[in-house]
């Protein structure tokens, strides 16, 4: 049945809690392939050099080849300016929920239709993980949707 009553504030607010987890998830999944892109980095750069220095030409072209490879997604990918956006997102939601007992229902539906116009990374194996969370922190754990084998991996990894 098609719902005819208007959203309450109670569910801004779990708009809000849902946003702030989905991109809490976000920022940690992308900081977490940004550090191995960057251990990468110097594991393979320092093998091939080792590899030049002792006169083995296939080490060195492979830790080569592998910085090449690393170095191409990380261009590609960015995670690292995705962790920064994600992390900026969290500050925006995490400051509207504080000052959201103050705000009426419009003004608040407003602040987070102009957050929402950011331009942001998205990773939809997190959405689902990220609403069950967000229902259970507000004591609706009866609300909680089934998660794919997927989904629980990529939450697990973030």
């Amino acid at each position: 049945m098609d719902r005819l009553d208007e959203r309450s504030h109670f569910e801004v607010i779990g708009d809000i809690r849902y946003a702030l987890r989905y991109f809490q998830l976000e920022a940690r999944l992308f900081g977490k392939i940004d550090g191995l892109f960057k251990l990468t980095y110097v594991v393979a750069g320092s093998s091939s050099f080792a590899g030049f220095m002792t006169g083995s030409p296939k080490l060195a072209g492979l830790a080569a080849l592998t910085t090449a490879i690393v170095t191409a997604l990380d261009i590609v990918w960015s995670p690292g300016a995705k962790r920064l956006i994600c992390s900026e997102l969290c500050k925006r939601y995490t400051e509207l929920e504080r000052r959201s007992k103050r705000l009426s229902l419009e003004d608040l539906e407003e602040e987070m239709w102009r957050i929402r116009e950011t331009d942001a990374p998205s990773i939809e194996a997190l959405r689902m993980p990220a609403y069950n969370d967000s229902v259970e922190e507000r004591g609706l754990a009866s609300y909680k949707q089934p998660v794919s084998w997927w989904q629980r991996f990529i939450a697990l990894l973030a």
